[in-house]
């Protein structure tokens, strides 16, 4: 395993979580035009994967943090 830098982890992180909120945006459009079931599909399937990856791109990150204050 490659060892990540401060920055690769930074831009893990924040790719995850521009993924997230893209799709958050996608369920939004959905919900007003009324597309519950598309909604739902989405919601099972990017949706999930999307916020799974932000939280473990956040804890890596976090935890590479926590070894620069020891």
């Amino acid at each position: 395993m490659a060892i990540k830098s401060k920055l690769d982890l930074e831009d893990e992180y924040l790719d995850a979580v521009a993924k997230v909120n893209e799709t958050d945006r996608q369920l939004r459009q959905l919900w007003d035009k009324g597309d519950f079931k598309k909604r739902n599909q989405i919601i099972n399937s990017q949706w999930r994967n999307a916020v799974q990856k932000k939280n473990r791109a956040e804890k890596k990150y976090l935890a590479f943090l926590n070894t620069l204050t020891i």
